[in-house]
């Protein structure tokens, strides 16, 4: 999507995505018992429209349902929610007048609907504005769609971002001196994860580009990787490339020849192969149980 920005002072607020509809990030699976990668978010909001998701951000492990809302703060976190789960989704930046994040106290946390009652009101019209004309956009759609054109539409998406993000900052404390958060205990990770998340899915791990930008050898990458996230980096890849196959599986109409060549497999047989042993299911029934109504 376009990224509508709003100013106050010298803080800067940038939409990254909302959307309303069934749970379908790239690190995200519609088995309950199954965690999702972990994935690095910024602020973020949702609220659970129907269903059940559980998070895990640092030792916290949260629950929220239907009606809960979640006040995200930027990092690392996993997830797993039960099928069908639906949300409501704000993702943003907030940063200072240097560039630097904003810290903000009072996140990773649950909220019930009686204190969030105005901010899901708002989030509804925001979403409104931003999607004219949509009752639902998951958010793959949301990260590729812009709003409506046109000097007044924008202008009243940056009077309800303003006003969304007034009611926010009621639910949350920002202190009087806000340095840069904190960064990862290893930064090398972050950039190994960067990379992973933006590489071709198609293609092989890329191991040269992440020993190049890091500095470091393979087994020395893994090990940092091992340490900071409990996983290893082709495991992650991985689970990227099967996030992509359910996301393509269930959100669009693509013949599985084509979402097996996305992903580099020449045939459809391996395709389904790959797919049958991390899922224990063929992707023709995981299409069929999991499929979105208003799939295009």
């Amino acid at each position: 999507m376009n990224s509508d920005t709003v100013s106050f002072g010298q803080t800067c607020c940038r939409l990254e995505w909302i959307y309303r509809g069934e749970l379908h990030h790239p690190s995200s699976f519609n088995n309950i018992d199954e965690w999702s990668n972990p994935w690095s978010f910024p602020f973020n909001v949702f609220f659970v429209e129907c269903g059940r998701i559980e998070i895990r951000t640092g030792h916290r492990h949260i629950k929220c349902v239907k009606g809960d809302c979640f006040l995200g703060a930027p990092g690392y976190r996993r997830h797993r929610a039960t099928r069908r789960t639906r949300l409501l989704s704000v993702g943003f930046r907030l940063t200072t007048g240097d560039g630097r994040d904003l810290i903000v106290n009072g996140l990773n946390h649950r909220l019930t609907p009686s204190h969030t009652a105005t901010l899901y009101r708002r989030t509804v019209r925001l979403f409104n504005l931003v999607h004219a004309g949509h009752s639902h956009i998951d958010w793959h759609q949301s990260r590729h769609q812009a709003g409506p054109p046109g000097l007044s539409a924008t202008a009243n998406r940056a009077g309800a971002l303003l006003g969304w993000l007034h009611t926010w900052l009621q639910l949350v404390t920002v202190p009087d001196s806000s340095p840069a958060n904190p960064r990862p205990a290893d930064g090398r990770v972050t950039a190994v994860i960067a990379v992973l998340q933006y590489s071709p899915l198609g293609q092989k791990l890329p191991k040269e580009s992440i020993c190049r930008g890091t500095g470091l050898s393979w087994r020395r990458v893994e090990q940092i990787f091992a340490a900071q996230l409990q996983t290893t980096p082709a495991a992650y890849f991985e689970q990227l490339r099967l996030a992509h196959a359910r996301e393509r599986l269930t959100h669009t109409r693509l013949m599985l020849k084509e979402i097996a060549f996305e992903l580099g497999f020449l045939h459809p047989a391996h395709f389904t192969a790959w797919f049958r042993k991390l899922t224990g299911q063929t992707p023709g029934l995981y299409r069929v149980q999991n499929v979105t109504p208003w799939t295009s």
